[in-house]
């Protein structure tokens, strides 16, 4: 009686074994917004900066002339931000400054 128990157990195990080792669908992420107040937008519309815990106004962000992104945020104050190219279409976001 054990050795059927056993062997029922074994069998069931290596019966299900394919179900867990197939691929799984990658998640599609979508490209990279081209342009950097978009790229901005949705990246920081949802997150705390580290600049307090305050959110972005997305209204006001915007690119300076200097190709910083300027934005206010929740609390009233206004800061700038540089983005520096990654190579694969992504931004990394230097600290956030106190705009003049």
């Amino acid at each position: 009686m054990t050795k059927r128990v056993v062997a029922g157990v074994l069998l069931l195990g290596l019966s299900l074994t394919p179900l867990a080792c197939r691929p799984r669908k990658a998640r599609e992420q979508p490209p990279p917004p081209a342009n950097r107040v978009e790229y901005f937008k949705q990246k920081q519309a949802e997150t705390y900066l580290p600049n307090g815990r305050q959110k972005v106004v997305l209204d006001t962000v915007e690119e300076t002339p200097d190709g910083r992104i300027r934005y206010q945020t929740t609390d009233g104050q206004t800061w700038v931000v540089e983005m520096k190219p990654t190579g694969d279409g992504r931004y990394k976001f230097g600290w956030p400054e106190p705009a003049k």
